[in-house]
């Protein structure tokens, strides 16, 4: 059975080996959201900017191949078609 922290030092023992336990199992070059410097911020953000422009790409690969299929750009897919 798990011991439950008893006062306010048994509670910030846990953050701190819950805090230790997830920057772990974190993989290699990354750090957790307060351990972060501006540089690996900036980072992170450029990379979701990379992965939103690679979704809309995907999204207007997947339109254009629909509308070379059907002939026809003014209505989407018809789910199960």
């Amino acid at each position: 059975m798990t011991e439950h922290p008893v006062g306010p030092i048994g509670w910030a023992r846990r953050a701190a080996a819950e805090r230790e336990q997830r920057a772990a199992n974190l993989p290699p070059g990354r750090q957790l959201l307060d351990q972060m410097t501006d540089a690996s911020l900036a980072q992170l953000y450029d990379e979701l900017d990379e992965a939103g422009q690679n979704y809309l790409g995907a999204c207007k690969t997947i339109a254009d191949m629909h509308a070379a299929a059907v002939g026809r750009s003014d209505r989407g897919p018809v789910r199960g078609v």
